[in-house]
């Protein structure tokens, strides 16, 4: 099973100069835009940059905990005896239809 992926670890030409600066290009700002990434990640993280729910670029948080968040709400809110309304609105729609 191992000769199975052993092709996939294969460096192809080690030299960087038989590659076309176009093909380095994008190796080079996908490499740059995931340090970036994490380092801002790290400092909102660290200094509480994010709001409370937000759930994107977060770590132990997702859609499910937005959406757990989100009914827990609409629970409380019926169990108050109150009336909860839910607003969806597609902007991709709205802007270019």
């Amino acid at each position: 099973m191992s000769n199975y992926f052993d092709h996939l670890f294969e460096i192809v030409d080690p030299d960087l100069n038989n590659y076309s600066p176009i093909s380095n290009l994008s190796f080079f700002s996908k490499t740059v835009e995931r340090l970036v990434d994490a380092r801002f990640v790290a400092h909102a993280d660290k200094n509480s940059l994010f709001p409370v729910f937000q759930s994107g670029y977060r770590t132990q948080h997702s859609t499910e905990t937005a959406l757990v968040h989100l009914y827990n709400n609409m629970v409380t809110t019926t169990d108050r005896g109150e009336i909860g309304v839910l607003v969806l609105l597609d902007v991709y729609c709205i802007r270019y239809h």
